[in-house]
């Protein structure tokens, strides 16, 4: 056994006898290079690498008392089939988790406070977006027994008030059997590079937005930097900029945001060359900048953010996928991964999508139905309205082409 594996009353091994008395599950604070050679299968089948886990494995190491990251593996007997990558968040308020409008007010934000969860979140959706499912597993045969596994494991976990997993929506029947709740969601959102052979072939496939940064370029100063490793002090700051004008009008919020917003600068996004900063600078100041993960042939937005008193109207958000979009095609990249659909930009420049369902589980019964009832007034709903909006934008397209 690793020296390093959780052995605290609270933190030891998590034992889940979900498919017979031999696949169980270990929470663990430490993947070794052996343990990750187990899924090189899984990541040759995704155009993945092993630098897959670098972002989140920063994160276990930044784990405190309150806010702790962990893997779950999955055994059989003692071969590991399958992980999972977990978050537990003590004393979550249940008011960050509203809509804009609803946080406008006081009254709720103090009942909000009072009523704080100890929450499991997957981290998937954050650190490693574009995966096909929640949990990885070293071979396809044994991916059900994986997310049966892991799904026992989370519904024995006393101190959970509330587990969360966003995972694609065929998968509904398999929570459902476990005592999750299934609730519309937004969906993973990605584009399918080799279908391009040139940024031109996109863009001509955008004739709106092709106009649209023709005239950005030609009445503006607009610059990239693409940096990898140490950033700038002044670069820095820019992007810092940008993050807090990018959470303050943001319509997505994570259980972790809190936690990554405090300790952002110390993970590995800022040291590593496994990572690439996109910087967009406009008239000489940074206006937005997006950080990817260079994961095999998958180049995965991990975060970003964009400063909207200098972007304004401006088409910056666009420029940002031209310019990560013609990063790939020049450099052999076959998916750019963009994540959860959480603005109509992104809705609308994709090519490819998976839809997915928000699935939670609460063992007390008023939690879950509170959860479940006021769904609605959550922002993980107003992520789904724009999908919706969206692919029903889509699915009209080709009627209006083929009636013109």
């Amino acid at each position: 056994m690793d020296d390093n594996r959780m052995d605290t009353p609270e933190e030891r091994l998590a034992v889940t006898r979900s498919d017979g008395p031999l696949v169980h599950c270990r929470e663990d604070s430490v993947l070794t290079a052996e343990e990750t050679g187990c899924f090189r299968g899984f990541f040759e089948e995704h155009g993945l690498s092993e630098e897959l886990f670098l972002f989140f494995d920063s994160l276990v190491k930044l784990s405190t008392d309150t806010d702790r990251f962990m893997y779950v593996k999955v055994f059989d007997w003692e071969d590991l089939i399958g992980l999972g990558m977990f978050a537990r968040i003590e004393g979550y308020s249940l008011y960050k988790s509203l809509n804009g409008d609803l946080k406008k007010h006081a009254s709720l934000e103090r009942l909000g406070n009072m009523m704080t969860s100890t929450v499991y979140f997957s981290m998937h959706a954050v650190s490693s977006p574009g995966l096909p499912r929640s949990f990885l597993y070293t071979d396809e045969r044994v991916e059900d027994r994986v997310n049966q596994a892991i799904l026992s494991w989370a519904r024995t976990k006393k101190d959970a008030d509330t587990v969360i997993i966003f995972d694609c929506a065929g998968s509904g029947e398999l929570y459902s059997r476990n005592g999750f709740a299934c609730l519309p969601f937004s969906s993973d959102s990605w584009l399918d590079v080799p279908r391009y052979e040139k940024i031109e072939d996109y863009l001509a496939q955008h004739k709106r937005t092709r106009k649209n940064l023709g005239k950005f370029k030609r009445r503006r100063k607009v610059e990239v930097e693409t940096l990898r490793g140490q950033v700038p002090e002044e670069v820095m700051q820019g992007m810092i900029e940008c993050l807090v004008c990018s959470a303050r009008y943001s319509k997505a919020s994570l259980p972790i945001g809190d936690f990554l917003g405090a300790n952002l600068l110390r993970t590995a996004l800022f040291s590593s060359e496994s990572f690439i900063h996109f910087v967009i600078r406009v008239d000489g100041r940074i206006a937005g900048f997006s950080t990817r993960l260079l994961c095999g042939r998958t180049l995965i937005g991990i975060i970003g953010g964009y400063n909207r008193e200098l972007s304004g109207n401006l088409p910056v958000y666009d420029f940002m996928i031209e310019t990560t979009l013609d990063y790939c095609i020049r450099n052999g990249f076959t998916r750019l991964v963009f994540g959860l659909v959480d603005n109509h930009t992104k809705a609308r420049l994709m090519d490819s999508f998976r839809e997915q369902k928000f699935y939670f589980y609460a063992g007390n019964p008023l939690l879950r139905l509170l959860l479940k009832g006021g769904y609605r007034f959550l922002s993980a709903y107003d992520l789904h309205k724009i999908d919706v909006a969206a692919r029903e934008k889509r699915n009209a397209a080709p009627a209006m082409r083929k009636q013109a």
